[in-house]
């Protein structure tokens, strides 16, 4: 994190940022995930609780993505994908996949075709029919 950024995280006061209304947007935004997730609750204190839980999460989101914490835990995540991917064998074919390959290689059985009518009989009523000049 760049020394601007850490310094700017450092100076802002979570406790006044808990302390402060919710804006309209947080408001409707709470009110939004009630009606969508037709949520009910115990009691008003439970609401209340859930729509200060929704004014916090928008307000901190971005100062918990840029936090040192937030970063150390992620290096850590990938290093442990990393280390999983390198310590994991290779996954072998299962024998179904094996003989479906083989299959998909091998050329398929040719199907008879269903017999075409035959091109005579067409002749014949075409023959009958009267030819009109082409305009051009």
């Amino acid at each position: 994190m760049s020394e601007d950024k850490r310094a700017a995280a450092e100076d802002f006061d979570f406790v006044a940022a808990a302390a402060k209304e919710p804006t309209d947007l947080q408001a409707h935004l709470a009110e939004w995930i009630v009606e969508k997730c037709e949520l009910t609750f115990a009691s008003k204190a439970a609401e209340a609780a859930f729509r200060k839980g929704v004014q916090l999460a928008t307000t901190l989101r971005m100062k918990h993505q840029a936090s040192d914490e937030n970063q150390e835990r992620r290096a850590a995540l990938a290093e442990a994908r990393e280390e999983a991917t390198e310590e994991a064998p290779a996954p072998k074919a299962a024998p179904a996949a094996k003989k479906s390959a083989k299959k998909a290689a091998a050329p398929a059985p040719a199907e008879e075709a269903p017999a075409a009518p035959a091109k005579k009989k067409a002749k014949k009523a075409n023959a009958a029919a009267p030819t009109a000049k082409a305009p051009f």
